[in-house]
């Protein structure tokens, strides 16, 4: 999409938030969601056939963690607007009148989402749907890498009987496109981000003196911490589980572990042991691959070991035109590596020892 379309998309939303939406009660709102719910349900595996057709991620990661935890985010929403209601209070004053105070909950108006690669039904669902169920419009720009489920959510809306313009759509690839052109719109009241942090930087300088309120959920650096006295085995497997799963594409992986130096050895013996005979799933993109390659020899550089993966495996068969990435363990050059204060998002781990 190009800016035109955006706000074909932008005027589209702003019609339907005037024209009933937004002065729809709760119990109307709350039951077009669950109607949207209804027919999420109804499609579940055309919806996890294109999350896994984008992303190639597991059959059942696309099924639990992205499908089913998108329909029970929004069947969650649209209860809790439905039993949500105002407030008023009465306070005490020092002339013994007292006051009265009310708190007032309105929709704001168009809200733009621009959601992530990976879990990209959850990423889209978990911002629209406490905006929709707050009687908000909505203008959604998925990643160009995963676009597929925000078409099928689109559908979906339509096959549910939600009015036109209450949920919109919008594609685009690079800087001058739709994200841009939605985060610039002065139609826009709100705007989402679930992204990288120059994504949002960028978005900035798309709009520098935008009014939008903003939510950017940018990832962070997520730790994982091994005692000495904790159960070694579940330890193991569940450090293991949450820094590989998904190849480390998402944003609770811990790529920094610390481990009481008692255990160290032991327990990064293992790791590597057990990182052998893992086959993980596919980067999203070669662009994202090549960056979480050069974090590895930014490491390497600075100081650390590699303990383990670090490159790109080797198949034999039309695999390697993919884009996998090994498991990857570092350590060492603690007080230099990159890898401290940088989320890297990927099949990584920096295990650092610890007293």
């Amino acid at each position: 999409a190009d800016a035109s379309q955006v706000d074909f998309a932008v005027v589209a939303a702003h019609q339907a938030f005037t024209n009933g939406w937004a002065s729809a009660t709760p119990a109307q709102r709350s039951f077009a969601l669950h109607r949207l719910g209804n027919v999420m349900e109804a499609r579940r595996e055309d919806l996890v056939k294109a999350i896994i057709t984008d992303t190639a991620c597991a059959d059942a990661l696309a099924r639990s963690m992205d499908v089913s935890r998108s329909i029970t985010a929004l069947r969650y929403y649209a209860d809790a607007v439905s039993v949500a209601s105002d407030e008023a209070s009465f306070t005490p004053t020092q002339d013994g009148a007292g006051a009265q105070s009310f708190s007032r909950r309105k929709p704001l108006g168009v809200v733009g989402i621009l959601s992530g690669a990976t879990l990209p039904l959850y990423s889209a669902v978990s911002k629209l749907a406490p905006a929709l169920a707050s009687g908000n419009t909505v203008v959604l720009k998925p990643s160009e890498y995963s676009p597929s489920a925000a078409v099928l959510l689109a559908q979906c809306a339509h096959e549910s009987g939600m009015k036109p313009g209450i949920l919109n759509v919008v594609h685009g690839y690079g800087p001058r496109a739709a994200g841009a052109a939605l985060a610039a719109h002065p139609g826009i009241d709100a705007l989402a981000l679930v992204g990288r942090p120059h994504t949002a930087l960028a978005l900035r300088d798309a709009a520098p003196n935008s009014r939008a309120r903003e939510v950017f959920e940018l990832g962070g650096k997520s730790i994982a911490m091994v005692c000495a006295d904790a159960d070694f085995g579940k330890s193991l497997a569940g450090v293991f589980k949450a820094v590989f799963f998904n190849a480390g594409q998402i944003c609770g992986s811990p790529d920094l572990v610390f481990v009481e130096r008692v255990i160290y050895a032991k327990f990064i013996a293992a790791m590597r042991a057990a990182s052998a005979r893992l086959q993980l799933a596919p980067m999203i993109s070669p662009a994202h691959r090549d960056r979480v390659l050069t974090h590895i020899r930014f490491a390497r550089d600075q100081g650390a070991t590699l303990l383990a993966g670090g490159a790109a495996p080797k198949f034999g068969d039309e695999r390697d035109n993919g884009y996998f990435l090994q498991a990857t363990i570092m350590t060492g050059g603690e007080t230099a590596v990159f890898a401290l204060d940088q989320e890297v998002f990927g099949p990584f781990c920096h295990v650092v020892p610890f007293d």
